[in-house]
C-alpha cells in the first residue's frame, strides 16, 4: 500500500482478544446482540477486527504506487490512479472513498470533466474510459493506440465537454547519460510517432490531428487555456534541449505563436493563469512567466531547485505553486518574486527515484557506480485545489 505523501503511513497497533473458556473447556457462543460496535479511528474509518487503535491514517491510500491525481472543479473530490489499474474517488476533506473504479489495466491517468460530473481515465494499454462521478458507472470506453513501450497520453477535456484533446507523452523513454544531453538515448528502439489529437468525447473518434512531433522531439507538457481556445505545448528536443513552446489553436491545430526562452534546458511544465493572460513555464532552476497575447517575457522566478515538474496558479494570480526534482513544493509570491514557503515532498520514496525524475547508477569497469542515467518527465501526481489552498502530492515509487 502507498499513501499520498505528506501523510504518514498507517500503522496498526493490534491486540488479540482472548475469550475466557467455559468451565467445561468450550468457548461460549457470542450473542450477536452482545457484540460491541465496530471500532473506528479518529477520522471515522473502520479498524480491522481486533485492532484497538490506528497510529497514522488510512486515508488517501491506493494499491501499488500513485500514477496520477486530480481535484474536481469544485475542490470537493480528489481522484487518484494507481499502478494496479484502479482509480479512487475520495472526499477531499475527509479521505472517504466514494468509488473505486476499474481503469482496465495498470498506470491510470485521471482527469475530471470541466463540470465535475464525470471523470476520464486512460491506462497504459491505451484504453480510455469515461465515468459518471455520482454513480461510478461507466459511460464510454474506447481504445487508443498503444505501442510496445506503453507510452502515456495526457487528457485535456474541452470546456464544453464535447471534445477531448489527447497529447502523446514519451518523456520517460529518454535516458540522459551522465547529465550530458548530447549523449542521450531512447530506451527501447526509437521515439514513437507522437500526435496531439482532437477527439469526439462520446466515441473517441479523431476529429482532427492538431500536431505531430518533430524528429527527435517529444511533447514535454501541455495545458489548455481556460476558454479552451488555445493549447500551450512545450517541445523537448532531447539531443539538444532548447526552451520552446507553441501556442496552438485547439480547433484547427494552427500555430498561433512560438515562445522561445534563453538558457539551457527545456520547458517541462506548463500552466495558464485563471484569467488566461499569463503562462508559467517550468525549467531547470527557473520558472518563466510569459504574456499569452504577445509571447513576451513578464518575469523570471529563480531558485536552486533542479527541473520544475509542476506549476499552478492561485485563482487571484498572486501566488504560484511549483514542484521540482529536488523533492520540494514551493509557494511563490509573484509580486515579491520570492519563495515564501518550501515543503518536502516524496520524503518516503527511495533514493534516486521521485515522481517525474529517476536516476539509475551504472557500474563502471572497476565495479563502482561511476556513471548514471537520468529520466525527466512532468509530475502527474501533483494537483492544486481550485481555491489554491491545498496541494496534493502522490507517491509514485515502485513497491519495495
Amino acid at each position: 500500500m502507498r499513501a499520498l505523501t505528506l501523510m504518514l503511513a498507517s500503522v496498526l497497533a493490534l491486540m488479540a482478544a482472548v475469550s475466557a473458556s467455559a468451565e467445561d473447556g468450550t468457548k461460549p457462543r457470542a450473542d450477536k446482540n452482545d457484540e460491541p460496535p465496530a471500532r473506528t479511528d479518529r477520522f471515522g474509518a473502520p479498524l480491522p477486527r481486533d485492532a484497538l487503535v490506528r497510529l497514522g491514517v488510512a486515508r488517501f491510500r491506493v494499491e501499488g504506487g500513485v500514477t496520477s491525481i486530480a481535484f474536481s472543479p469544485d475542490g470537493k473530490l480528489l481522484a487518484g490512479g494507481d499502478t494496479d489499474g484502479s482509480v479512487y474517488l475520495w472526499e477531499a476533506a475527509t479521505g472517504k472513498v466514494i468509488h473505486q473504479l476499474d481503469a482496465g489495466e495498470r498506470g491510470a491517468t485521471v482527469i475530471f470533466s470541466p463540470d465535475g460530473k464525470s471523470v476520464w481515465t486512460r491506462c497504459w494499454s491505451g484504453e480510455v474510459r469515461h465515468w459518471e462521478v455520482a454513480s461510478g458507472k461507466l459511460h464510454v470506453s474506447f481504445q487508443r493506440r498503444a505501442n510496445e513501450c506503453h507510452n502515456v497520453e495526457q487528457l485535456l477535456p474541452a470546456p464544453d465537454g464535447a471534445r477531448l484533446i489527447v497529447v502523446g507523452d514519451s518523456n520517460w523513454q529518454i535516458q540522459v547519460r551522465n547529465g550530458i544531453h548530447a549523449d542521450s538515448y531512447v530506451m527501447g528502439h526509437e521515439l514513437p510517432e507522437l500526435s496531439i489529437d482532437l477527439l469526439e468525447a462520446s466515441s473517441g473518434k479523431v476529429v482532427k490531428q492538431l500536431a505531430k512531433n518533430d524528429p527527435e522531439t517529444v511533447f514535454s507538457d501541455a495545458a489548455l487555456s481556460p476558454d479552451g481556445k488555445l493549447l500551450a505545448v512545450a517541445i523537448r528536443a532531447y539531443k539538444a534541449p532548447r526552451k520552446l513552446l507553441r501556442l496552438i489553436d485547439s480547433a484547427n491545430g494552427e500555430v498561433v505563436r512560438e515562445i522561445k526562452g534563453e538558457g539551457e534546458g527545456w520547458y517541462l511544465s506548463v500552466a495558464f493563469s485563471h484569467d488566461g493572460k499569463t503562462l508559467a513555464l517550468g525549467s531547470k532552476d527557473e520558472i518563466t512567466l510569459v504574456d499569452v497575447s504577445t509571447g513576451k517575457l513578464v518575469d523570471r522566478l529563480k531558485d536552486k531547485m533542479s527541473t520544475v515538474a509542476f506549476v499552478g496558479f492561485s485563482p487571484d494570480g498572486k501566488t504560484l505553486i511549483s514542484r521540482s526534482h529536488d523533492r520540494k513544493v514551493r509557494v511563490w509570491d509573484l509580486a515579491a518574486k520570492k519563495v515564501v514557503r518550501r515543503s518536502d515532498a516524496n520524503a518516503g520514496e527511495i533514493e534516486g527515484y521521485e515522481e517525474g525524475h529517476r536516476l539509475s547508477l551504472l557500474p563502471n569497469r572497476q565495479g563502482d557506480a561511476g556513471e548514471y542515467d537520468e529520466v525527466f518527465y512532468k509530475s502527474n501526481t501533483t494537483a492544486l485545489s481550485p481555491d489554491g489552498k491545498t496541494v496534493a502530492v502522490g507517491m509514485a515509487c515502485p513497491r519495495r
